[in-house]
């Protein structure tokens, strides 16, 4: 604890100094490779923008193995640090990777999330709920339109990693909590939740796969929309991961009326880890193949498309510390070949501007499978990035920092394909 709770004083003091390459310099490759985008420059300079400059640093406190890898398991503690600036007081959430590396650093000032314009509180009613079997339970929310029913109902996919049931990437940005407001107001019941891996990821196996990732929670959510007596049609959307494995899950539940994929994959994720860490990499240098992150995340991936890849290769060789049993679990799955099967209408939007689903590397294979579904919808927002925002130009980590809100045309083409 000690350790942990001195590197997450030693960041803040670089980062009150301005210090930021020292602060790239104490993280794992993928952390440097965030911050060669502009990422934690960017990140700090937001918070202070909107709190003013530090004036005092707070308590320290650890959260162990509170925070997961993108795959699934904890990827290491999170030391929290309360910080005081002159309009404001955020957290700086750091987080731990093997030998005290920084995998992460999250800024959460005091929830200012602002309900979009398109969202009227007064049209429906929120409820706290409770999803998922035993120790793998967890909380979510159900949010009912107000007036007679029955609604069609729609149970919200989280992307990857320990993410909550919002989708919070900033105190003003709530993705999922857009969709869930957009939606209600539109007359569409909605069901969100926190995923395991954020409430409890002691309770998940060593060798997690991703069905032990989505599955139990899922289907719970499924359950509980199609027994609410003012729910009549169970969707299932998903954003990102959520979107890829939507189809998996919805072979287990044949009551699904359709599907909704947001940015939803067909691309090999590891592949797309490496041309991830390659784009943001290009963003602040030419020296893309010769970069240590991208040196580093290039081997990782190589021991998965190894002839003698194996659920005994050890996690720490693999990207972002996920064991081989959740590797193998996605490069088993086919999501457009799942989906296809399902013969149940499906809506698959895509943003124009995604660099982490791009539609050029995921797009054909959903066409090609789609093909023969005549109910299949799919619609391309030339503006969108991978969050749905609207915007200009290269889309890159810093686009998701500004206060915004989920593209009001993805709100209201969802709602209209649901009624």
């Amino acid at each position: 604890m000690a350790d942990g709770v001195a590197v997450a004083r030693h960041v803040v003091e670089l980062l009150v100094t301005g210090d930021f390459d020292a602060v790239t310099a104490l993280g794992v490759p993928e952390f440097q490779a965030a911050a060669a985008g502009g990422a934690i420059v960017s990140g700090w300079q937001t918070v202070t923008a909107a709190c003013g400059g530090v004036v005092a640093v707070g308590e320290t406190t650890l959260e162990p193995g509170a925070d997961g890898a993108p795959g699934a398991a904890p990827a290491g503690d999170v030391v929290v640090t309360t910080l005081t600036g002159e309009r404001g007081s955020f957290d700086l959430r750091v987080t731990l990777g093997p030998g005290g590396l920084l995998r992460g650093l999250r800024y959460r000032p005091h929830d200012r999330w602002a309900p979009p314009r398109y969202a009227d509180p007064d049209r429906f009613i929120e409820y706290d709920v409770t999803v998922g079997p035993g120790e793998l339970a967890v909380p979510g929310t159900l949010t009912v339109p107000v007036g007679d029913g029955p609604f069609p109902g729609v149970v919200l996919l989280a992307g990857s990693g320990p993410i909550d049931r919002d989708e919070t990437l900033t105190p003003d940005n709530k993705p999922l909590k857009d969709i869930a407001w957009g939606l209600a107001t539109r007359g569409v019941a909605a069901l969100r939740f926190d995923k395991i891996t954020r409430v409890n990821p002691r309770a998940l196996p060593a060798d997690v796969t991703v069905d032990d990732e989505y599955l139990p929670q899922a289907l719970g959510a499924l359950h509980l929309l199609r027994e609410h007596p003012a729910i009549d049609g169970v969707y299932l959307l998903g954003h990102s991961l959520g979107a890829t494995v939507a189809p998996r899950i919805a072979t287990e539940e044949p009551g699904v009326r359709g599907l909704i994929l947001l940015a939803g994959a067909t691309e090999q994720v590891h592949h797309a880890a490496l041309r991830q860490i390659r784009y943001l990499v290009s963003l602040g240098t030419t020296a893309v193949d010769s970069h240590p992150a991208v040196v580093d995340m290039a081997q990782r991936v190589a021991r998965i498309d190894a002839p003698d890849f194996s659920d005994s290769i050890p996690s720490d060789v693999l990207p972002f510390g996920a064991p081989a049993a959740y590797w193998r679990s996605l490069i088993e799955y086919d999501p457009a070949a799942t989906a296809a099967a399902l013969r149940i209408p499906i809506l698959l939007l895509q943003g124009g501007r995604d660099y982490q689903v791009t539609a050029v590397d995921n797009l054909p294979a959903w066409r090609d499978a789609l093909a023969g579904c005549g109910e299949a919808t799919i619609t391309v927002y030339e503006e969108d990035d991978h969050q749905f925002f609207v915007g200009t130009g290269p889309s890159t980590p810093n686009g998701y920092l500004a206060p915004q809100h989920v593209d009001l045309r993805v709100i209201d083409d969802v709602a209209a394909w649901c009624r």
